[in-house]
Formats: C-alpha cells, structure tokens, sequence
C-alpha cells in the first residue's frame, strides 16, 4: 500500500495510516506500507538545496514539522523516535553544509539529500505503529530489495530486485518503506524520477505477486482533468496500457513506470481516496474505458533537411532516449521533414539531440498543448467526426494524429484552446456516449 505525500500533512494522517493497516490486517496476511514524504518536504529541501548553493540555508521549518509530528507519541517510543529524527537532520545540515561551503552539487550528491522526507517519514509512521502494538520497522532502498541502475535523478529499480524484495520483506513485521528511491550495486542512493513512490510499490506488489494499493488524495483516475473539463466520473476498470497512455499524454494521478511490473506480472493496481471510503480505479487486463489525457507547455519543432529526414529517424529516436526523452509525437510528412512534438522543458535538449544525429534545419513553434483521447470509443468514432467538431468549435488545430491501432488520437492545439479542446472531446467521446454499452 502506497500512500503519497499530499495525504501526509497532519498528524490525523499519520492516524488514519494506521487504522488503514489495522483495517488491513488480515491472519498470516500483513500490509506492505510505501511511503512518501511527508506534505511540502521534498519541495522544502530543493528549496534549501537552492540555498545552499547560493551559500545559505534554513532547515527550521524541516525540523519544527517533524518534531511536532512526534509530540503524540508514549514517552518510550516517543524519546526513540526524536533520537532518530534528530540524528537524521544532523546529517541532512551536515550534508547542506558542504553544499554551502563548496558551492557546488553532484548529481550523486543531490539525490542523497533529496531523500530525507522519505527518510524521515517512515521513522515516524514505524513509531506510531509501534504506539499501536504493531511490530513495525522502517527500510530504505536495498535493505527493502530496491536496487536501482546508476541514473541520478531518474533510475530504474533493476529486475533482480524481485528476487531481493522476496528475500528482504520476507518478515514478521510490517515493512514501512521509503519511496522515491532506491540504491545502485555500489550502494549509492538513486532518486527513480516523478511518481516513483507508485513505482517502488507497484514493483513490490508484482514480486510478491499482490496487489497494489495507491492512496491518493483523488477518487481515482477521472475521465478528464476535472481542473479544466466539467462533468468527469471516475474510471472504474481500465487496462494497463490505455492507463499507460494516459499517464504518458498526461495524467498526474499514475505514473508511467509503477504500470510496467504490474502489467508484466498481470497483478490489478487500485487507485483510492486516503481520507474518504470510495470505489476508485482498478487497472487491470480486463479493463474497458474512455479518456481524455491533457498536457500545456509543448513544443512542436519541424525538421527540413535537403537529404531524407526520415531515414535517420531511428538515429534520432535512439539519441532522445538516451537524454531520456521520448517524443509525445512523431510524424513523417515527407522524406525530407517531419516533427516532433515533446514537453517544453525538453525543448533544449531535444535540439541538441536532433543536430547531433541530423543535418536539419529546425523550426520551433511554442506555446501548444496536447490533447489525447484514448480508449476504445475513439477506435469507434475515429477521425472524421472529431476534425469537424474541432473545426465546429473554431479550435486551431496543428497537428492531429491518430496511432495505427485507432484507440488513442493526439491533437496539438493553441495553448490557450487546451481546455476547450479537452472538453470538446470529452463531450464527443463520453458524456454523449454515457448510455452506449461497448
């Protein structure tokens, strides 16, 4: 069971986190808890990081937060536990220190001082279950199985940490897990990117063959962004790879890694609400639904090139991957142009990239954002009908794309028409569609 950050703020969600174990807990069957930091620390810490590099910093705020975390606890356990805390913010201050003496960072080193929200969260958790009569006990990276490639800021938990998860968490009592990162072969701590506290749990839950529970502060994944789409519904059921799509094109709510192992070991996800009872998302094989995924801030960039373009296109896609990027969209016009469209903050990189595999001129076109409505309606309606909604609407549209399979159509569209777009096709694709039965 996972349950983020945004759902760790107070010390009623700290209490809530153990009612859901005894909740739970079941004869010779215990709770697997993965754990973010806990709400506004991670982002507090980059803050402090950025300090620190300017040669100044303030953990007060960091520390007054988690010693009131603590204050509840019995006096045995609660003088345990402030040993603890306090040790690990001696380290986090010595840490920043040398930041600020040095002026500098490592992305090594970045990564072990980005942790310790994680660090610190499940030291507390483990005491208040422990408070509770539960034999609890907090575990970090390898010594939970987690072991991880040596990509600082975006690794990859590598698959023999299957048979290290079932070896590790093959305990009494109940694991309290760190999310967000792992450690590679020589022991050092990897942060494994955006999301990557769902990761670590849904590749637990596949080792041991389980399933995975993701307690967010949502209902579950939506039909659209509910921030910007009007009349959305939670997802009941869906597979793994329309949610893949959703979570690549833009969904916030799951992250593109924590759907690999489950889907590989064909064990169900369930997305819930922390602070209330509600029915949330299963992904799953057997899942059959219809969304609209949104992303702002994307940039189109169409490459010209007097030899054929498209014939160092695998060149190209391979020099992407390894900045870790992949492109939103890719299409061939020609043999001599083509675009590509990827998020804003890859624009520089992916530039880069291009001139390194391409002889090309390339020019940029800012400001867009992307539209996708995956799902097995949109195999059904296809193209035809949503060209003339859009051009109904009077939405500019750039690029509009649909994969070969049918089930997923990608529009790129003004910036400021995201909204309108998404709530074009939600309309199109669900609401109108409510009383079909597929």
């Amino acid at each position: 069971m996972k349950i983020g950050g945004s759902c760790l703020g107070r010390k009623d969600d700290i209490r809530r986190t153990v009612d859901i174990v005894k909740e739970n807990l079941k004869e010779r069957v215990r709770p697997i808890l993965v754990l973010s930091a806990f709400k506004g620390v991670t982002e507090e810490l980059l803050a402090q990081i950025g300090n620190a590099l300017e040669g100044h910093f303030n953990l007060e705020e960091i520390e007054k937060s988690h010693y009131q975390f603590i204050e509840d606890l019995s006096p045995s356990v609660r003088t345990e536990t402030e040993k603890c805390v306090r040790a690990l913010l001696e380290e986090l201050r010595k840490k920043l220190s040398k930041v600020s003496d040095t002026l500098s960072l490592s992305p090594s080193e970045r990564d072990k001082i980005v942790v310790y929200g994680e660090k610190l969260v499940t030291e507390i958790v483990a005491a208040y279950l422990t408070d509770s009569d539960f034999e609890a006990k907090p575990l970090w990276g390898d010594s939970a199985g987690i072991v991880t490639d040596s990509i600082f800021g975006n690794g990859s938990i590598l698959n023999e940490s299957k048979n290290l998860v079932k070896e590790k968490l093959n305990v009494s009592y109940i694991p309290v897990i760190a999310g967000f990162f792992g450690k590679d072969k020589r022991g050092r701590i990897v942060t494994l990117g955006r999301g990557s506290t769902d990761y670590i749990a849904t590749f637990i839950a596949a080792a041991l063959n389980c399933e995975a529970v993701l307690f967010k502060d949502v209902d579950g994944l939506m039909t659209a962004d509910p921030k910007i789409v009007k009349n959305t519904a939670v997802i009941e059921k869906i597979n793994y790879l329309d949610a893949l799509e959703l979570a690549y094109y833009g969904s916030k709510v799951i992250y593109e890694k924590s759907l690999i192992p489950p889907m590989e070991a064909k064990i169900p996800i369930k997305i819930t609400n922390f602070h209330k009872p509600a029915k949330g998302t299963t992904i799953c094989t057997e899942g059959v639904a219809t969304a609209i995924s949104s992303l702002s801030n994307v940039v189109k960039l169409d490459l010209f090139g007097h030899a054929e373009v498209t014939n160092g296109i695998s060149s190209l896609l391979s020099e992407l991957n390894a900045f870790g990027i992949n492109p939103l969209l890719l299409t061939k016009a020609s043999h001599h142009d083509a675009s590509l469209v990827v998020r804003g903050s890859e624009t520089e990189i992916a530039q880069r990239a291009i001139r390194k595999t391409n002889n090309v001129d390339i020019e940029l076109e800012k400001g867009l954002g992307l539209v996708t409505a995956i799902g097995p309606k949109v195999q059904k309606k296809g193209l035809g009908s949503v060209s003339r909604l859009l051009l109904d609407k009077g939405i500019d549209v750039s690029t509009i794309e649909q994969s070969a399979s049918r089930r997923n159509l990608c529009i790129v569209v003004k910036g400021q028409s995201v909204a309108l777009a998404a709530q074009a096709l939600h309309d199109h694709f669900i609401c109108c569609c409510a009383h079909e039965t597929l």
